[in-house]
């Protein structure tokens, strides 16, 4: 009789891990999950749209010759360059 309590044990708590690993997946796929991905989104459309007006910024300074490339270099009087 041990022997089958034995095995009645392992399978309660066979049961009880996916009882467990049930709980898991309800817990990913809860509202916080859902919210936290509406946010993602929110924030990758906020910095899609800032790197776009970066990008029509650069373009403009550049058309009106006034991006900077480094090559005009000033020295000041107390050494620094700029």
């Amino acid at each position: 009789k041990s022997s089958s309590k034995g095995k009645a044990a392992k399978g309660d708590a066979k049961r009880s891990c996916g009882s467990l690993d049930g709980d898991r997946t309800e817990k990913i796929n809860s509202a916080d999950i859902t919210d936290c991905l509406a946010i993602q989104s929110m924030l990758e459309s906020i910095l899609g749209k800032a790197e776009e007006r970066i990008a029509l910024l650069n373009e403009e300074v550049e058309n009106q010759g006034l991006s900077y490339k480094g090559e005009d270099k000033v020295e000041c009087g107390c050494g620094n360059t700029f």
